[in-house]
């Protein structure tokens, strides 16, 4: 199995085609264990809460879909905040 950490393109969309617009209730950033990208990108739509509409996990537009390799530096690899 291999792991995947998926991130919403909020900024990168225009508003009327922004599935992120409305930052409440929504998930921003997944890591998920999966055979390939297309399964992590679908077990993350499953989870998906406010921001299902569209299936903005499955489509690269809106998200996006990295493998993380076991290799790297010691660190926080995931904090996603949304502060008010």
């Amino acid at each position: 199995m291999k792991l995947w950490l998926l991130k919403a393109r909020a900024e990168d969309l225009p508003n009327d085609n922004n599935p992120w617009k409305n930052p409440y209730d929504k998930n921003f950033s997944l890591v998920i264990r999966a055979e390939s990208e297309d399964h992590a990108r679908q077990l993350a739509q499953d989870v998906a809460v406010d921001e299902s509409h569209g299936s903005p996990w499955l489509y690269a537009k809106y998200s996006t879909c990295d493998e993380l390799s076991r290799d790297g530096s010691e660190g926080v690899l995931l904090i996603d905040h949304y502060g008010s």
